[in-house]
């Protein structure tokens, strides 16, 4: 029987994904798309420690006790309204947050099968490098305290502070996942993800029942997951 016509180019350099032919194929990916919220729970999330708060609330200490001499030096400067001299009163005395926030899990918003990584020839014609059998992008908080403003200039007008407190945010990041039935070589399935990822820069994750190179690709920046678990 005659070789599949090679379409994308990790076709021509001989990678032809026969997984994709199967049911096992199909049923991870299935499963994959079913708990892609605990899935990317387990391999990604992590809590903001107390040491880690503790350490935005010494940063914001440090940032007052080098602004403050200098802002009440401008105020005395101007005409400063009673409300001015509070916030600076509060500004003086602040001593942390003591409400500490626990980090929300993330959250899955989008899952695209078979994704494209597509590449812009020399002529403006667009090539296919190859597929990447699922990404999934999700949402995740980021955390700060504000109060303080960020520019320099803006930090000698008491007009541009407020009292520091906690503040969050949304990001959202798309990690790419490659799902193997089984991995006949270690080496093979590194040519292929170090070709998208030299194309396709990311976070990339295999999803295997086969775990046999679990620590190999850990080493290689890759994270693993064992499906149906």
């Amino acid at each position: 029987m005659a070789e599949p016509k090679a379409r994308t180019l990790i076709q021509q350099l001989g990678f032809f994904d026969k997984d994709l032919k199967t049911s096992s194929h199909d049923e991870i990916m299935i499963w994959l798309q079913e708990n892609a919220h605990s899935a990317i729970n387990r391999l990604f999330y992590t809590p903001w420690s107390d040491g880690y708060l503790d350490l935005l609330i010494r940063q914001t200490k440090q940032q007052l006790k080098d602004c403050i001499p200098e802002l009440e030096k401008r105020m005395s400067s101007k005409k400063r309204t009673e409300a001015d001299y509070e916030l600076l009163g509060e500004l003086k005395k602040w001593n942390g947050l003591k409400e500490q926030l626990e980090r929300k899990p993330f959250q899955i918003q989008k899952i695209e099968w078979e994704k494209a990584i597509d590449q812009l020839g020399h002529n403006s014609k667009k090539f296919t490098i190859g597929f990447i059998d699922m990404a999934i992008t999700y949402s995740y908080q980021d955390i700060w305290i504000n109060g303080i403003p960020y520019n320099r200039n803006d930090q000698f007008d008491i007009s541009n502070y407020s009292i520091p407190q906690w503040a969050t945010d949304l990001s959202t990041e798309t990690i790419y996942v490659e799902v193997k039935t089984k991995i006949p070589s270690a080496g093979e399935l590194m040519r292929q993800l170090n070709l998208y990822r030299n194309y396709r820069p990311g976070t990339y994750v295999v999803v295997s029942p086969d775990k046999r190179f679990k620590d190999i690709l850990s080493n290689q920046g890759i994270s693993f997951l064992a499906p149906f678990t």
